[in-house]
């Protein structure tokens, strides 16, 4: 028997019984009707169920243990925004970035320095700079750029200049950014770390969750 079979068996037709320990539950003990009445019950889907398959540890846990800890994971997360290190944030690379639409930027770093400010455009002109700083061509940098961009100093219809570059660019859409970002991030290796939340919005990508894209 696999030595995750026995919380296959717990979870009979996917329920979750609240306090009931794992081998108890496989082995069909006979239980009181009175602690039946109070168990909470939850239905799992199937991906779920996988999922609190593979936290769980044989023999160790119950299902409410399992449960219990990837809650205590979850609001830990939540309380601590910006914390890299817990287990449930996802994280994305040029190379898979996802549709950053409807997120809100909780913090974004450009060579380990914050940057101005928290906004898609922002932070395209804080990375163009930066570029262009460490010793890229503007011209070139200008040229990858999937923008509308114009020489010299222009705030009309959206433009936006970037003094370091000597040119500007029209504001564009949050994943048409995050191409840009990408593109300039890995040509010029300059490092970039941003975490956003996607908002409870039913068309955003990943409803209320946390995730940080690192480029390049």
């Amino acid at each position: 028997m696999s030595p995750m079979e026995p919380l296959r068996n717990s979870i009979m037709s996917y329920r979750l019984y609240h306090l009931i320990p794992i081998q108890y539950q496989s082995n069909h003990l006979p239980m009181s009707n009175s602690w039946i009445e109070t168990m909470p019950k939850i239905e799992v889907s199937d991906a779920a169920l996988a999922y609190l398959k593979k936290h769980a540890e044989p023999l160790v846990d119950s299902t409410v243990s399992v449960l219990d800890r990837l809650l205590a994971e979850h609001a830990t997360l939540a309380s601590s925004p910006g914390d890299p290190s817990s287990s449930l944030e996802m994280r994305f690379s040029g190379k898979d970035l996802p549709s950053v639409k409807f997120t809100t930027i909780l913090f974004a770093k450009i060579g380990g320095k914050p940057v101005s400010q928290k906004s898609w455009n922002h932070i395209l002109e804080d990375l163009i700079a930066a570029c262009v700083v460490s010793g890229a061509d503007a011209g070139e940098v200008q040229s990858l750029l999937q923008a509308n961009t114009l020489d010299g100093n222009h705030s009309e219809n959206g433009y936006r200049f970037v003094p370091a570059a000597g040119f500007s660019f029209q504001g564009i859409e949050a994943n048409r950014v995050c191409r840009n970002l990408a593109t300039l991030a890995e040509r010029y290796n300059v490092s970039l770390d941003i975490e956003v939340r996607w908002q409870d919005e039913e068309k955003a990508a990943f409803p209320k969750q946390l995730a940080r894209i690192v480029l390049p």
